[in-house]
């Protein structure tokens, strides 16, 4: 018998069950993007190569010096090479199933790389060469029948022709981008193919390791019911609630337009609806009828911020009683607690979870999601292939960044050409991401609430006033809040920098005089995460109370853009330093939120203590939203306009059309050589399509010569260059705050190991991140301790400000602490 894996305790998996049962998990997933057959074949054929002498040796011996010395992954790649060579036209078949296996445990090749060389082809080419004729009749000796492997590559080699008219009939879409976007889909069903098989090879492998059988598959279909009816109710118990007011009674009329819109064909489609217009019910309502309508697998719901979905993951898990159907899974997420098996049993359920992404509703971070869609890493890819059959909620995405822009266009068209997904961005500033380069392809009358100028209008809350022709210190800014406190019991100041922040904080602390009965709070990301929540709880509750009092206390709060997106607060008035339109729009969400006593005030200001140097893409909104302001100021001038024209869609609109006219060169992924190690600036996008870059090298150094393998993709260059969010150094520091205290004590001490890793979990909440140069900086004045048994850094605590948070300088010690 040939095995394919061998446990301590000496049980050993036949090599014939372990590729029957991969390759039937992978024609499962085949058959959501019509390549059943090629996926099964490549299943089959993913670990030929533990048929050779050599592999059956080490893994029967189990010597840990041979391994990784053992190739077994480029077998599969050189039979199908044999069958139907990786060249021209005919040979992207080969070239996928190719890349698919010889990358199944260290990651796709590049088929041509930066060097004119190709990592693809060298992989069939191993060093120490098993004797391939041997392995290969063993193969069919012991798995599968040679007459039965023609018989279904000709059936692969049918689909793929299906298959690949299905993607140029997306691409023709594109108009004078066919071409770049036909070989960014083709690239998109390689990683498909390559997460599959990853996925089931694993998975196998952990089961026959823990002794367990295949968890049986989640029959959805009740449970969206039961979810549908449960939000429903809810829905009802709104539309019941007495002395309902216009805007309550307008959230429920967008609820119920999404709800209708559940019909419709799952596409790419847009819920455009302004802050405060009840969009994450709305969505999740279109999202379960969608799923229970058109029998969708799962559904994704994606913020680009932990605090959306920390408290969105509260609210829905109550309404609609999830219970374990519902996943979280970002930095912060709670880790469940085994039941009755134990908390290390809960936590490796968890972690099998995330790393396969099969639970039926997924709420999950921006970052985890483009990493899912791009990363390298084998645990990102994984999960890929779970995202078909999918309804997917973009919330806020006008927050992805501004260099991933034309590969998620390219995969949600993907996604929803070739998966089945329906797509929903979910935004009060709805960006253009149709009338790209790579075009975003919506669906038919893709806008799901109809009438959004009349429902911007009905909504509004605020009238905007531009005062950016002076520029304020933070001396002046904190005059003008106090002078404008004589109109509002309550403002907010959102800046865009911490430093400047606090400095404005600090000038408002200095003016107040003794005595005042005012009350002023700062939140940034000086502050670690518990810390900021304390406050806003202490906030949230002063702002509900000051409504109940004949005189209430004065607040004024300062807040980086922290505060802009999943924190239900409102304040009478809000400033917001310049910046993009959508941020300004986010702000003024936190104004006069629910409509009560008229309209509120919101003031775009210049704040001069801003350092914008290392945040270019703040830099470059706010040029663009300058010219955008003053077209608005003309038209009110000449009495065409008024201050809500500021944030009418139309104006948003404008405003996108400037900005990515100013961001042409940043939408494909730039990356330079200076910050690489690349040898020249590439873009990702061109990597993950037609790779021009490769292509141009390989022209200088071979000339003449053609490129001997079909498609040109630098998957594996791609996958390593791709960062979410630009990994900037620095590290996270533990800060000495409520319960943190004793964390630090327990870390210098680490009595007991096996607690580390709840330990480490419970300091997420007591996390700060400082820069590299921050870090040398506190290094130097002794303010930071390494702990190497846990990998943690701590503060000390005279550089943690009850206030202020983390501080470059030491304050003085509580009389407290001695």
């Amino acid at each position: 018998m040939y095995i394919a894996h061998k446990t301590g305790d000496e049980r050993e998996q036949p090599l014939k069950a372990h590729l029957s049962a991969v390759a039937e998990s992978c024609r499962t997933v085949g058959l959501d993007i019509g390549l059943p057959i090629t996926f099964y074949l490549v299943g089959l054929l993913h670990d030929m190569g533990k048929y050779s002498r050599e592999f059956q040796d080490y893994i029967r011996k189990a010597l840990p010096a041979l391994r990784g010395t053992v190739n077994h992954s480029a077998a599969g790649g050189r039979w199908v090479e044999h069958c139907n060579p990786m060249t021209g036209v005919d040979g992207l078949l080969s070239e996928l199933m190719v890349a698919a296996i010889c990358g199944h445990h260290s990651g796709l090749p590049d088929c041509l790389d930066l060097n004119g060389d190709l990592p693809l082809r060298n992989r069939l080419a191993p060093r120490k060469p098993p004797d391939w004729d041997e392995v290969f009749a063993r193969f069919f000796s012991d798995c599968l029948e040679k007459g039965e492997w023609d018989r279904l590559f000709a059936q692969a080699r049918g689909e793929w022709q299906l298959h690949k008219k299905v993607l140029v009939d997306i691409a023709k879409k594109a108009g004078a981008s066919a071409n770049a976007l036909y070989a960014f889909l083709f690239g998109m069903t390689q990683r498909f193919l390559e997460s599959a098989l990853v996925d089931a090879d694993r998975y196998d492998a952990y089961l026959f390791e823990a002794g367990l059988p295949p968890s049986p598959e989640v029959d959805v279909a009740p449970l969206w019911e039961q979810m549908v009816d449960n939000l429903e109710k809810q829905m009802q118990d709104f539309a019941r609630m007495p002395d309902r007011n216009a805007i309550e009674i307008a959230r429920g009329e967008i609820a119920d337009a999404c709800l209708a819109f559940a019909q419709r064909v799952p596409g790419i489609y847009r819920l455009y609806v302004p802050t405060g217009g009840g969009k994450t019910l709305s969505s999740v309502r279109y999202a379960l009828a969608c799923a229970r309508r058109w029998k969708m697998r799962r559904i994704f719901y994606i913020a680009p911020y932990k605090s959306i979905l920390t408290q969105n993951a509260g609210v829905l898990g109550k309404t609609l009683k999830a219970g374990d159907a519902l996943l979280e899974h970002h930095g912060d997420a709670v880790v469940p607690e085994g039941k009755e098996v134990g908390e290390d049993d809960g936590r490796a359920r968890h972690q099998l979870l995330t790393e396969r992404w099969n639970a039926p509703m997924i709420l999950t971070s921006a970052v985890q999601f483009l990493n899912t869609l791009f990363s390298g890493k084998s645990a990102s890819v994984r999960r890929f292939h779970q995202l078909a059959g999918s309804v997917i909620l973009l919330d806020e995405v006008q927050s992805i960044p501004i260099k991933c822009l034309h590969l998620l266009n390219g995969t949600l068209d993907y996604l929803a050409g070739v998966c089945g997904c329906s797509v929903v961005l979910c935004t009060a500033t709805q960006p253009n991401l149709d009338d790209r380069e790579i075009p975003l392809l919506l669906g038919p009358n893709a806008q799901m609430v109809e009438g959004v100028e009349e429902i911007f209008e009905q909504f509004r809350r605020v009238d905007v006033i531009d005062e950016t022709r002076q520029e304020h210190t933070a001396d002046t800014l904190a005059q003008r809040l106090e002078q404008q406190l004589e109109e509002a019991d309550s403002i907010l100041a959102v800046v865009n920098t911490k430093a400047a922040a606090q400095a404005l904080y600090e000038a408002l602390c200095r003016r107040r005089e003794e005595g005042e009965g005012r009350s002023d709070y700062l939140l940034s990301n000086w502050l670690c995460s518990q810390h900021r929540q304390d406050k806003l709880d202490v906030l949230c509750e002063q702002l509900s109370k000051k409504e109940k009092l004949e005189r209430p206390q004065k607040v004024i709060c300062v807040s980086t853009q922290l505060i802009e997106a999943g924190v239900d607060i409102s304040f009478d008035c809000v400033f917001r330093s310049l910046a993009g339109l959508d941020s300004i729009a986010q702000a003024a969400g936190r104004c006069n939120r629910h409509g009560k006593g008229g309209r509120g005030k919101v003031f775009i200001v210049k704040y001069g203590a801003e350092r914008l140097g290392p945040l270019p893409d703040i830099r470059r909104a706010q040029e663009a939203c300058i010219p955008i302001l003053e077209q608005v100021a003309r038209k009110i001038a000449r009495g065409e306009a008024d201050g809500g024209t500021y944030l009418a869609p139309a104006t948003i609109h404008a405003y996108y059309r400037e900005y990515y006219a100013r961001q042409d060169g940043q939408l494909n992924y730039p990356v330079s050589a200076k910050k690489s190690d690349c040898p020249f600036d590439v873009e990702l996008f061109d990597l993950l399509s037609a790779n021009r870059a490769g292509e141009e090298v390989w022209k200088d150094r071979r000339e003449g010569e053609g490129i001997t393998v079909p498609a040109h993709h630098a998957y594996h260059t791609a996958g390593r260059l791709f960062e979410a969010i630009e990994d900037r150094g620095g590290i996270d520091v533990l800060v000495p705050y409520g319960g943190a205290k004793e964390l630090i004590d327990w870390f210098a001490n680490c009595p007991d190991i096996r607690q580390l890793p709840a330990k480490l979990r419970e300091a997420q909440r007591y996390l700060v991140h400082i820069s590299d140069y921050e870090k040398n900086l506190l290094t130097e004045k002794q303010a930071l301790e390494y702990r190497p048994e846990a990998g943690v850094w701590t503060l000390d605590e005279r550089f943690y400000d009850s206030e202020l948070g983390l501080q470059k300088e030491p304050g003085e010690l509580s009389l407290l602490n001695f």
